[in-house]
């Protein structure tokens, strides 16, 4: 599937989301599956990001960026290989469904539904294989 690394040096403060908008400028839109950022161990003012690709390729192209002098704002960065991935085989859903309307509640009777909570645009992803069924909503 795809590859994850550590890219080292970006200042404290910074948001999982602004480190995925700055990578995905760099290899395309949606090329990252998941994304970590942590503080170093030994403090200190730079964090770092560890960056599951959905592709090999993406994961080489910042490493290569990363040895050609590639900066974030006034911070210098560095990649390196990492063994585990974030999210162990990641499985791709066969089939999704979206726009669904999804209610919570209790049943009150044989005939009726109590509702106590609802939610619009959920999509649902499941496929062959999968014993899960995996909702996402806003929130």
């Amino acid at each position: 599937m795809g590859k994850t690394i550590r890219v080292f040096g970006f200042p404290g403060g910074v948001s999982a989301a602004e480190v995925k908008s700055f990578l995905e400028r760099l290899t395309g839109s949606g090329t990252i599956y998941a994304i970590k950022v942590r503080q170093p161990k030994k403090g200190g003012p730079r964090v770092y990001a560890i960056v599951q690709f959905t592709a090999e390729r993406h994961a080489r192209r910042v490493i290569t960026l990363t040895g050609d002098r590639l900066y974030y704002g006034r911070s210098y960065l560095k990649a390196f290989e990492v063994a585990q991935d974030i999210v162990p085989r990641p499985r791709a859903s066969l089939h999704s469904i979206s726009d669904l309307k999804m209610y919570f509640g209790c049943q009150v009777s044989p005939n009726k539904f109590s509702v106590l909570w609802s939610v619009e645009n959920v999509c649902v992803s499941f496929g062959t294989g999968m014993r899960k069924l995996h909702f996402s909503m806003n929130w």
